[in-house]
C-alpha cells in the first residue's frame, strides 16, 4: 500500500531509500532523526500513534489531497481528525 502512495508522488527505490522495519523500530528511528518519515497501519488509539502525537517534535501532516488519494486508491479512506479528537485535555491531535 505505502509503495502505491509513494509511486503516485514520484518516489521509488531508484530515487529514495526505503527501509522495511517494524512500527516500533520506525518510530524510534523517526524520533532519533535517522529516517524522515514512516508508514504503518494501525488504530488511532495505538500506543505508537499516541506516543508520536504526544512527542513535542512530531507534527501531523495536513493532508490536503486526502480525498484525491482515496479516489485513486479505493482501499484508502479519508478521515478528518479534528482538534481534541483523540484527547480533549491534551488537545490531540
Amino acid at each position: 500500500m505505502s509503495s502505491l502512495v509513494l509511486t503516485l508522488n514520484g518516489l521509488n527505490e531508484t530515487n529514495s531509500d526505503f527501509l522495511y522495519l517494524s512500527a516500533g523500530e520506525s518510530k524510534d528511528k523517526l524520533l532519533s532523526g535517522e529516517i524522515d518519515g514512516m508508514f504503518f497501519i494501525g488504530q488511532a488509539e495505538s500506543n505508537i500513534v499516541r506516543s508520536l502525537l504526544e512527542h513535542p517534535d512530531i507534527r501531523l501532516f495536513s493532508f490536503s489531497r486526502a480525498e484525491a488519494y482515496a479516489k485513486n486508491l479505493p482501499f484508502l479512506k479519508s478521515l478528518n481528525l479534528y482538534e481534541g479528537t483523540l484527547d480533549m485535555y491534551a488537545n490531540l491531535p
